[in-house]
Order: C-alpha cells, then structure tokens, then sequence
C-alpha cells in the first residue's frame, strides 16, 4: 500500500506538470525572460509552502517542528536546500530557454514534454550504476518508454532536431541528478524539503534576472500562468514528488513521473490547439502501457 501510494503521488504530479507546458509557452509567448521565468515561479512556490507550514503549525498539524529546531538538523535541511535548489533552477531555466528557442508552428507542449521525459532511462543506467539494479520488468518499461519518447517527439523522425531539443535535453540529465538528490535526502520532511529548494532556486536566479532586464508587461500578462507554476507545478507538485520518491524506487517513480509528456501533449491539444499526429499517439499509449508494466513488481512483492 506504501508503494502504491508513492506512485499515486508521483501520477498526479505528472497530471499537474503536464499542464504546466501549455502555460509555460503562454509566458514566453508573453516575452518573459528566462530567469524571470525561474524567479518568480520559484519565489511563489516558497511563499507558498512557508503559508502552509506556519497553517500546519497553528494548528499543531507539524509533527517536524522542534525537530527542526537541532542545529545539526538545520545544516541538514540548508544543505539539502542548497543542493535540490541549485538542481531545480538548472533544470527550470535550460528547459524554458530551450522552448524559447523553437520556430513557430512547433508543438512545443508535446515536444519539450516528451524529451524531458528521457529521464526515465537515466534514471534506469543511474540505479543499475549504484548497485541497485532495478527489477527487468522495470528496465523493460523504461526502454518501452523510451519508443514511446521517440514516436511523439520525433513524429517526422531525427532530421528535424532543433537547439531547443538539446537544452531541453540537458534539462532532463540535470532532473536525473535531482531525482537522486531527493532519494539522498529522503530523510528530510518533503514540505520543509521542497519550500528549501525554492528558497535557494530564488536566491540563485534574483542577480540573473536584474542583468536579465525585466519585461514588467509580460510578467503582468502572465500573473495567473505564474500561479499556476508556483503555487501547482511547484508548490504542490514537486512536493508530491518528494512524498512519492519516499515510498518507491527512483526508476519506477522516474516512469510515473514522465507521464507529464503525455500529458503535455493532451493539454496542448485541449487548450492551445496543438495537433496530435498518429505517431504521437502511438507513443502516448506506449508510455502509458509502460508505466503500468512498471507496477507489475510491486503488485508480485506484495503477493
């Protein structure tokens, strides 16, 4: 049941970061820079988690809070802040600049959604690489998942690759690493974890951002698409993320997670009329059938 769980969470992480695509392509088609981008969505998640904590303990709901009071677990947390935000504002800001960077009339949603999802075999290679080989049926659905990567990313095959491909590439190697950080800190209470990282993320991304220069139209235009990526795609989402990497294997939750491609894709086409080809189809219901195969060791466990 503590697995299922964790996969849960991680599923509706990926509901809610797939549609973060469609608003992410509203703010750079609104003009907002890249670090502003990272700025504010980082700055909102943390206020946003702050609230919630100080809630949580008003009403004596945080069972951490003098646990946090020990100094040595106060370097702790810092140090885990500091290492998850420095991860979260690269990751962030190579994946933005790289959809910036693609031609009109490109299904960015879809596109960027699916390349960011290669992380499910990275993540796969990166287990195996610490002695802890996952499961074959896990191994078999993260190269599933990978045709399926193929089939909606390159739906006119490899010649199309643009610049944006391979930032947004770079981004999806940055998040293996970050994937694997959270597993290392997995100790630290996954609210205090994620308000940390966005903390730091903030603190990295503010000098960038004033030599950036600052697009205040832009930021104004898009103040309920910054809503939505701090306070759902990160305030909320990362830290059901953290909750299910917790209770599940980084590969397995590495697949789960890269349903937010599909997703990506099925909310660009639902809000902002980006067009789904059969190939891209085809790979949709790969991914989907991979994450389910990757279940099946957890359902055998059990029995």
């Amino acid at each position: 049941m503590k697995q299922i769980k964790g996969s849960l969470a991680c599923l509706l992480a990926a509901v809610i970061w797939g549609a973060a695509f469609v608003t992410q392509v509203v703010i750079v088609n609104n003009g907002v820079g890249t670090f502003s981008f990272v700025f504010f969505r980082s700055f909102i998640a943390f206020l946003f988690l702050f609230v919630l904590l100080q809630i949580s303990r008003i009403f004596h709901l945080d069972k951490d809070y003098e646990k946090y009071k020990n100094k040595k677990e106060i370097k702790h947390i810092l140090l885990a802040g500091f290492s998850c935000g420095i991860l979260v504002f690269t990751s962030t800001a190579l994946q933005q600049a790289g959809m910036a960077m693609y031609p009109s009339g490109t299904a960015v949603s879809g596109r960027a959604g699916f390349i960011t999802a290669t992380y499910v075999v990275m993540a796969s290679i990166v287990q195996t690489l610490l002695g802890r080989r996952p499961h074959i049926l896990v191994i078999i659905s993260a190269l599933i998942c990978m045709i399926g990567v193929y089939y909606m990313s390159f739906s006119n095959g490899i010649d199309n690759i643009y610049i944006g491909d391979i930032f947004i590439f770079l981004c999806a190697i940055v998040y293996t690493i970050h994937i694997f950080t959270i597993d290392y800190f997995n100790d630290i209470d996954s609210v205090r974890l994620c308000m940390m990282q966005f903390l730091f993320s903030s603190i990295f991304t503010f000098p960038l951002m004033i030599f950036e220069g600052i697009n205040i139209n832009g930021i104004i235009k898009s103040i309920l698409p910054f809503l939505y990526m701090g306070v759902m795609s990160s305030g909320i989402a990362y830290t059901l993320q953290m909750y299910g990497q917790k209770r599940t294997s980084p590969a397995i939750a590495a697949i789960i997670l890269s349903l937010e491609s599909v997703f990506a894709a099925l909310s660009g086409f639902i809000f902002i009329n980006e067009k789904l080809l059969q190939r891209e189809i085809i790979g949709a219901s790969l991914m989907f059938f991979a994450v389910i195969l990757a279940q099946v060791p957890l359902l055998i466990k059990k029995k």
